[in-house]
């Protein structure tokens, strides 16, 4: 296997994808997941929003950038408050989509600055 010979490459990074439309719900899954299904090591959050078949049926007009611009003040108010880190439900890398054109980088430089505090 090449990774175990070149220990200079990352292992594979599991990507938590919640499969769901709305944010209040993406939330409730990772808060779940975050008390019993956290990784060990380095893993992903996606704030991704999905849309479902109903929901392009009750908004033909509008796009997946419509939906989750939508429901970054929900999202971004839930990443502010995360832990970040290695601890029991702590997260350590956050993704999202349309992040330029939201406050995405700025909350999360927000949370590096807690782990450079310290803990409280």
């Amino acid at each position: 296997h090449i990774m175990s010979s070149h220990s200079d490459l990352w292992p594979h990074i599991p990507y938590w994808w919640a499969n769901k439309c709305k944010a209040e719900a993406l939330i409730e899954e990772f808060e779940r997941r975050k008390q019993h299904d956290r990784p060990g090591g380095f893993f992903v959050t996606g704030i991704n929003l999905t849309e479902d078949l109903k929901y392009i049926c009750t908004h033909p007009t509008e796009s997946l950038k419509d939906l989750v611009m939508s429901t970054y003040p929900t999202l971004l108010g839930w990443v502010k408050e995360q832990t970040p880190g290695s601890r029991v439900g702590s997260l350590n890398i956050i993704a999202g989509d349309f992040i330029t054109e939201s406050h995405f980088a700025a909350t999360v430089v927000s949370l590096n600055e807690k782990l450079l505090e310290g803990p409280s």
